[in-house]
């Protein structure tokens, strides 16, 4: 799939992160839940740093044909690669070896059963540090291709990443794996 041309119709991303201030402080007062209190000290830093960036991203995935789903659950997770997608970006926390969903703490192996046997495009994972995720998807999962980040990552900044990257891919007649590599690269080369 990596080496496949790719449509951002293609294409969706799924945030399990609140987005407003109620959801802020029911995470943020949530005892299975670490992410709003790892992330942010405040509701006022989360809404500048975090929850008006991407009401204003989510507007721009839309036009780009890019699927957006909010408030993702794991029972919103199947039905997404019912779709016929090809691509799926999952932005979460990860916390004790499992994903910080909207609603609760999903293990690994329900993540990985959620997603149909035989899917063969890309999962793309907006998560802190999920190798055994990933290592799990590789294993169950072996037609799908799997991309993470190595290393704690910021929202603001890969969630632009993302949009440069569907952008890219509507704009030039590319693979998501080309498009992925030509991007990185002339970011690098502004560092």
């Amino acid at each position: 799939m990596l080496d496949s041309r790719m449509l951002t119709t293609d294409c969706m991303i799924g945030f399990a992160i609140p987005l407003n201030q109620e959801e802020f402080f029911d995470q943020f007062n949530a005892i299975d839940k670490d992410f709003v209190r790892n992330c942010c000290s405040s509701w006022a830093k989360y809404k500048v740093e975090i929850a008006d960036i991407l009401q204003e991203m989510f507007s721009q995935f839309n036009a780009l044909g890019v699927v957006t789903i909010t408030h993702l659950t794991l029972e919103k997770l199947t039905p997404c690669f019912q779709q016929g997608k090809k691509h799926f970006t999952l932005v979460a926390h990860w916390y004790n070896d499992t994903i910080e969903f909207f609603d609760r703490m999903v293990s690994c192996d329900e993540f990985v059963n959620a997603l149909p046997e035989g899917f063969d495009g890309i999962i793309d994972l907006f998560v802190c540090t999920p190798e055994p995720l990933a290592a799990l998807i590789k294993a169950k999962r072996p037609d799908c291709s799997v991309r993470y980040n190595e290393t704690k990552t910021s929202i603001t900044h890969w969630i632009h990443y993302y949009l440069i990257l569907f952008r890219y891919i509507s704009i030039n007649n590319v693979t998501y794996n080309q498009a992925f590599e030509n991007i990185t690269k002339e970011l690098l080369k502004q560092l």
